[in-house]
């Protein structure tokens, strides 16, 4: 691996104790897992129980070159937009009809540590912001 983008992959698990969402409680459990597509796309799965114990399943591309794409399925979000912002930290953004639903930062930190902060952008013009903590998995 030579990229940038190569130390998201990866399977990270949900570090609930260190994990706060402004709008409820955080969920109980999650995996995180990327996968290297090309030198410029990931493969995002993303498996959580929310706090009220409901299982939940996400599954995505990111292209790393800060264009606006269509999002699969289409039935979530129109467009994500993916791009390195430093050394260490990737940010992608979701569309819903070509507004601006959410920015997501994801930041590798010290000890195999992945930081997912959110903030999401509603309607009436307040935000939500949510922050979640993965541990990298060791193989």
């Amino acid at each position: 691996m030579n990229n940038q983008i190569d130390e998201f992959v990866g399977k990270w698990i949900l570090i609930p104790e260190r994990s706060v969402f402004q709008n409820n409680s955080p969920s109980l459990s999650g995996v995180f897992k990327c996968k290297l597509l090309d030198i410029h796309a990931l493969e995002v799965e993303f498996n959580w129980v929310d706090y009220a114990n409901q299982p939940h399943f996400l599954e995505y591309h990111m292209v790393v070159d800060a264009t606006i794409r269509p999002f699969f399925p289409p039935e979530l979000f129109d467009g994500i937009c993916t791009e390195m912002i430093g050394k260490h930290q990737l940010m992608f953004s979701l569309y819903m009809k070509d507004t601006l639903f959410s920015k997501t930062k994801l930041e590798i930190q010290a000890e195999d540590i992945l930081k997912m902060d959110e903030c999401i952008f509603l309607m009436n013009g307040d935000t939500l912001r949510n922050v979640q903590y993965f541990q990298k998995v060791k193989h």
